[in-house]
């Protein structure tokens, strides 16, 4: 995931599901820095790996791979 991108948090401690946020790095220690927005203000946030799902607001693009068989 690209720094800097839009994201969707999903935290049960917090209860969030499906926050607004953006993503800004994966900490070494464990935890995402992402910026929360709660209620209009932005808020900034570390978050441990092991209980948050953080998700791209974008959908990736669709890749039609070919397969090729040699006979």
């Amino acid at each position: 995931m690209e720094t800097q991108s839009m994201v969707r948090v999903y935290n049960e401690v917090l209860g969030l599901k499906g926050g607004k946020g953006k993503f800004i790095e994966t900490s070494s220690l464990g935890y995402y820095d992402i910026i929360l927005e709660i209620n209009g203000k932005n808020y900034t946030a570390h978050l441990p790996i092991a209980t948050t799902v953080v998700i791209a607001n974008e959908a990736e693009p669709s890749i039609a791979e070919k397969i090729e068989v040699e006979r």
